[in-house]
């Protein structure tokens, strides 16, 4: 998926926009300013640049080489910094109990080692701190069907249903968790209506 990832984010255009997703603005004052943060598959940088902008302390991984060079980009140019490595979820360290909060925006991995990747996200999070998260669901196979712009995985296991965050995020104590429908303009991708799912969840103290 990488190579994917990568001639998606190679040109200059940003193909999600440089704009933060809309329900992760709304929540981020969730979380403390000034706080640790951790964006997981965070492309281009959108969301953690504006984090930055906003005086939190901002770290962020995914498989794309091309998506950190545009993310680092960007972040220069509105001259904040972050900590952003090239990595795979399955593999990716960082200290036990560090973060303040941890954002899934878009994150949609195979369903096969889904469950395991979100549990070991949560080993990251300080007692107390959040996950904040928002994806496609099940149900928006109908508006790709309808809109090539759409965006969001085609492969059905890798969209969600209210039950897979149930389950993959057990042990968090629930904040908010609906499915609804909404319409997308974020870049060149995410164009129209849309079917979605948000989560924030707190881990216990």
């Amino acid at each position: 998926m990488s190579e994917f990832w990568d001639d998606r984010f190679r040109g200059e255009v940003y193909a999600y926009g440089t704009e933060p997703n809309r329900f992760f603005q709304r929540m981020l004052p969730l979380i403390p300013t000034g706080g640790r943060i951790l964006f997981v598959a965070e492309g281009e940088g959108r969301n953690a640049v504006y984090a930055a902008e906003h005086g939190y302390q901002v770290a962020a991984f995914d498989t794309s080489g091309e998506g950190r060079r545009k993310a680092l980009g960007l972040a220069r140019g509105r001259r904040v910094e972050m900590d952003y490595q090239v990595a795979d979820s399955r593999t990716v360290s960082f200290p036990l109990g560090h973060f303040d909060g941890i954002v899934l925006i878009f994150a949609h991995l195979p369903g096969a080692f889904r469950r395991a990747v979100h549990q070991r996200l949560l080993a990251f999070l300080r007692p107390g701190g959040l996950i904040l998260l928002e994806g496609f669901s099940l149900a928006h196979q109908a508006h790709q069907g309808k809109n090539p712009l759409a965006g969001g995985p085609l492969d059905a296991d890798r969209l969600y249903t209210l039950g897979d965050i149930r389950e993959d995020f057990q042990g968090l104590d629930l904040i908010l968790l609906e499915e609804v429908e909404d319409a997308l303009d974020e870049g060149i991708y995410h164009r129209g209506s849309a079917a979605l799912i948000h989560f924030v969840g707190r881990l216990p103290v």
